[in-house]
């Protein structure tokens, strides 16, 4: 179609009547620079909403052009795709890559339409940086992901997460505690503008390495661009031991959101919104910085224990049960 989806019933092939119905499943051969391979009538439809070199050398589908239908085990592929490729990134175009082994990939990584499905007990490790194309998740399945090399920042869409307060609760929490489990050696999560709802365990989310949490605005206008963590009432109803986001670790970056109630205006809940505990690993690195970071409703917005160098611009708490900030123990 000339908008670039798939319209397999317009679909004609020489010798054939126009009339032929696909589904998009059937085996077609295809022939570039001389060079043969298979793909399915559907892929070669989805072909021109490709925005990288389609059937390249870096592109799985161009070892298996049936990597991406959800059902063939797409290791094999991307293990010949990352062995071809040294200066341009590994690509996943449209469809789900099915990882039903160990792998990890050296070279940097695109998807471009493309998402991976990771079978319980498989743990995929990307040695460079992953970049997407469009903002929706890519990584599905139970298997781990580990962000071995990370230099973007990652958004939770990545994982599921989504900015739907106002016309849905996608639980953001699991998107989070994903995303940091996979960065590894530390890297930025990015929240992006819009309200999402966590609904965390009562022990809520312990920041242990050097992962930053960045948003894009202080959130009192998420239409405009702000990002806004709207707490459940669950959580946020507990008791001050229930702790929105605990820092252990130096080096980390809380920067641009709003933490809030479910309600606008939000009326004085128990939980602690922020705790930093961080003790650095060594001295020199060990700088904590937060910067226009807003909490409306909470027992306690932000708890100061052993923090050994911070640098604080612009917080505000309002509504606090307890108070605004508490220091010590």
């Amino acid at each position: 179609a000339r908008d670039g989806t798939a319209d397999m019933s317009n679909m004609q092939i020489p010798n054939l009547p126009a009339a032929v119905s696909m589904s998009g499943s059937e085996l077609l051969e295809i022939v570039q620079d001389g060079v043969s391979t298979r793909a399915t009538a559907r892929q070669i439809a989805n072909t021109g909403q490709a925005t990288t070199n389609a059937f390249g050398p870096g592109d799985v589908l161009t070892y298996d052009a049936q990597a991406g239908d959800g059902l063939t085990n797409a290791t094999t592929a991307i293990a010949a795709a990352d062995a071809a490729v040294t200066f341009s990134p590994v690509v996943f175009r449209y469809g789900t890559f099915l990882i039903n082994a160990d792998i990890t990939i050296a070279n940097d990584v695109l998807f471009d339409g493309g998402q991976l499905s990771i079978a319980s007990g498989k743990t995929v490790t990307f040695s460079g940086n992953v970049t997407s194309s469009s903002v929706g998740q890519i990584f599905t399945g139970s298997g781990v992901v580990v962000l071995a090399e990370q230099t973007d920042p990652v958004r939770l869409e990545y994982w599921g997460g989504f900015a739907d307060y106002n016309t849905g609760l996608t639980n953001n929490s699991t998107a989070f505690n994903l995303a940091h489990t996979a960065l590894t050696k530390g890297g930025t999560i990015e929240l992006g503008n819009g309200l999402r709802y966590f609904d965390p365990p009562s022990t809520g989310h312990t920041i242990s390495g050097r992962v930053n949490i960045v948003g894009l605005g202080n959130g009192l206008n998420s239409a405009e661009g702000g990002s806004t963590i709207v707490v459940s009432s669950s959580f946020g109803n507990g008791s001050l031991n229930n702790i929105l986001f605990k820092v252990t670790m130096g080096s980390v970056t809380l920067e641009n959101f709003l933490i809030r109630g479910p309600s606008t205006t939000s009326s004085a809940m128990l939980y602690t919104a922020i705790q930093l505990t961080a003790t650095p690993l060594v001295s020199s690195s060990g700088k904590m910085r937060m910067s226009n970071v807003e909490i409306n409703g909470c027992g306690v917005g932000v708890h100061y224990q052993t923090v050994a160098t911070l640098e604080e611009n612009n917080v505000s708490v309002y509504n606090a049960a307890i108070c605004h900030k508490r220091y010590g123990g």
